[in-house]
């Protein structure tokens, strides 16, 4: 409250980068999880041996419940083509995600539904997630960005998302950004 008392709290050591309050009251919240070992070595890219002791993370979209109970769940790696995706050449290997922002949208502008509006850095992507299917039911253009943060969906159903322009190649070849995508015509 305004007297710094705390009305609700929720722990959980995997917690990163944003949440979100939905308008059913719950809370959804990313979380970085340990992938399959299977899994993350289809992983392309990324500067080799960065894994935290062999491991890669991955990011969890969670839905809290005001008891502290999480009634939904999306993995990332489960909704990727593994073998497709690269990592950046200057990325590490520890995490494939690093999801920065994350965003609750009541009508997405492709199909109307409820989505996920998400910047996955790691990948240089911006991700629309249906709430319903937890299908990716739109991705960015490639090489558009690269380390990308707080994508925002715009009442005309535009993208804007700060492109910070970093972690690539040329290095010589930095400078950030503001850039809007328009996500029916796949265009900045």
């Amino acid at each position: 409250d305004w007297n710094g008392k705390v009305l609700w709290e929720y722990k959980n050591e995997d917690l990163h980068h944003d949440f979100e309050i939905l308008p059913n009251g719950n809370i959804a919240a990313t979380i970085r999880n340990p992938m399959p070992a299977e899994e993350s070595i289809k992983v392309k890219g990324g500067s080799a041996n960065t894994e935290d002791n062999g491991v890669m993370l991955s990011d969890s979209i969670i839905e809290i419940n005001r008891e502290r109970e999480i009634v939904w769940k999306w993995d990332l790696y489960k909704q990727l083509e593994l073998e497709v995706e690269k990592l950046g050449p200057l990325n590490s290997r520890s995490e494939l995600g690093h999801t920065n922002s994350i965003r609750y949208i009541k009508s997405d502008p492709l199909t109307g539904k409820e989505a996920y509006l998400m910047s996955i850095p790691q990948l240089n992507v911006i991700l629309l997630v249906s709430r319903d299917s937890g299908e990716i039911i739109w991705r960015s253009p490639k090489n558009i960005m690269t380390f990308q943060h707080d994508a925002t969906l715009l009442p005309n159903g535009n993208i804007l998302v700060f492109n910070n322009n970093a972690l690539r190649k040329p290095i010589d070849d930095l400078g950030s950004q503001v850039i809007e995508i328009d996500p029916k015509a796949n265009k900045i």
